[in-house]
């Protein structure tokens, strides 16, 4: 399969998964409770992945892994080093390899997307209530003296971040109740 026929959002899953790996090698059981070479979408994603599997624990290192794939004949058939290096560069952070790879066989639905996006809105209005507290405690002369609408502002923030706590809480126990 191409990279055309593959969705956006599974696309960069797979490339998130690959890049944790790329880049600690320690993850690779994680990976393989969830996902096998079949999930992955492009052909040089599941090449990589399987030879990946193969590798002893002694490949312990980005630059390992590239001369065993060179060695094996096998670095032209996975995009070459530098779209290694452009995996590499892929996940966000390595601790969200898992996640990656339920992102891979079970994209978000519309509905969480929608929930996300809304989180971000949430986000934004604190950031924007807290921005605006601070923006009151500097121009205050006296600060001390308006305790009151500065205790408004920080409640409105507090509230707008429970908001989006419980959101997530939502879209974390919907992720849970998916994978069961």
């Amino acid at each position: 399969m191409s990279t055309q026929d593959v969705s956006e959002t599974k696309l960069n899953a797979e490339k998130a998964a690959l890049g944790c790996v790329l880049l600690e090698p320690s993850l690779l059981g994680r990976l393989e409770a969830i996902v096998r070479p079949e999930d992955f979408g492009v052909e040089r994603h599941r090449i990589l992945f399987e030879h990946l599997r193969t590798m002893s624990d002694s490949t312990s290192d980005f630059a390992a892994i590239i001369e065993r794939l060179r060695g094996d004949g096998a670095l032209d058939a996975v995009g070459g080093m530098t779209y290694l290096v452009e995996l590499a560069r892929a996940p966000a952070a390595t601790e969200h390899a898992e996640c990656y790879a339920r992102r891979m066989i079970q994209p978000l639905s519309q509905q969480d997307r929608d929930h996300v996006y809304e989180c971000i809105k949430w986000l934004d209005k604190a950031q924007a209530c807290v921005c605006t507290a601070s923006r009151e405690i500097s121009l205050v002369p006296g600060f001390l003296d308006d305790w009151n609408r500065l205790g408004d502002l920080w409640s409105a923030a507090l509230a707008e971040l429970h908001r989006v706590e419980r959101k997530l809480e939502g879209i974390l126990r919907c992720e849970e109740a998916r994978r069961d």
